[in-house]
């Protein structure tokens, strides 16, 4: 599998996409080690969105660093097939074994800041991750497990579940002034009388439904989870 050759035959689904897609290339072909963290600047991950084999669920996993529900990824360590990098931190990452891609297409790009944290003992000083992402399904009957190191929970949720968990975005002026997440956004809607993913006003600031770490973007057609896209432009 080619990533070059990947990435210059996918279509950016936003504006995003396209100035993210322009930068990865030129990264991968101006870069010797851009699939490494020893290059501390920028480095090539890979991610995954996992639904069960009925499209109507997501798995996700409680991030340590983020402290916040966000799908399954990691480095790339070295390994240049992203598609089977995404597959193993699936697995790392929820216990489960029986995962296998919807297609073997990009399905989202991203460039993810990442902010500069402790891990094992040692600072990692702040950086980007050159994020390909992959559409996978597995088997939700699987018993699950966390990887402690990196998650502290690992859960099937039912969309309107897992978007509510994700939380609010508080926008302010068009920018990002806060999160509201769990009991917080629930406690939101009842007040306002709405449902999970309306726009509310709450004094004066634009509160909108979006992930922490991910602001995904679902996409339903007759009932059912069709697609996953991120959204990563405020509007």
């Amino acid at each position: 599998m080619n990533l070059k050759h990947e990435l210059e035959n996918y279509t950016p689904w936003n504006e995003q996409e396209a100035r993210d897609q322009a930068v990865l290339l030129h990264l991968l072909e101006t870069q010797p080690d851009i699939f490494s963290r020893e290059n501390q600047t920028a480095h090539f991950s890979a991610s995954a969105w996992l639904l069960n084999k009925e499209h109507t669920k997501v798995l996700m996993v409680y991030h340590n660093i983020y402290h916040a529900w966000s799908w399954t990824g990691g480095h790339a360590d070295g390994e240049q097939n992203l598609l089977s990098v995404a597959m193993r931190e699936a697995m790392e990452e929820t216990g489960v074994t029986n995962i296998y891609p919807v297609k073997e297409d990009i399905f989202s790009i991203e460039i993810l800041t990442v902010d500069g944290h402790i891990k094992k003992g040692s600072y990692v000083p702040s950086h980007l991750h050159l994020n390909v992402t992959y559409l996978l399904e597995a088997d939700e009957h699987e018993v699950l497990r966390i990887k402690p190191d990196e998650n502290s929970g690992v859960k099937w949720f039912a969309l309107e579940e897992a978007l509510r968990e994700c939380g609010y975005g508080v926008l302010k002026d068009g920018a990002l002034a806060g999160w509201l997440t769990g009991p917080a956004a629930r406690g939101l809607e009842l007040a306002q009388g709405r449902s999970g993913g309306e726009p509310v006003q709450l004094e004066g600031a634009a509160v909108r439904l979006h992930s922490v770490a991910l602001k995904c973007a679902p996409v339903l057609s007759g009932g059912r989870l069709t697609a996953l896209r991120l959204e990563l432009k405020l509007k």
